[in-house]
């Protein structure tokens, strides 16, 4: 499926509130409202101030960063088939 097709079909399921899968009709109107009730948008310039004041910790874990000039779709796609979450 391409991501246009994609993108629609989200579209489509967040306006109806419900998707069907395996023959069964999944309810999501609850869940969404719920999702947009409990969420604060944060602008760049708030999510800046939040970042300068996180703690630094050296913790024993390590992450692996990598910028990549691609659409989220694209990306989420390729992270879901590579095994990486």
């Amino acid at each position: 499926m391409n991501r246009r097709k994609i993108a629609q079909e989200t579209v489509d399921i967040q306006q109806c509130g419900f998707y069907e899968h395996g023959g069964r009709k999944i309810e999501i109107a609850d869940a969404q409202q719920r999702s947009e009730k409990g969420s604060r948008l944060i602008t760049p310039e708030q999510g800046a101030v939040l970042v300068q004041n996180l703690p630094v910790s050296a913790g024993k874990h390590s992450a692996h960063y990598a910028v990549a000039n691609e659409a989220t779709v694209k990306a989420t796609s390729q992270m879901a088939v590579s095994g990486n979450r």
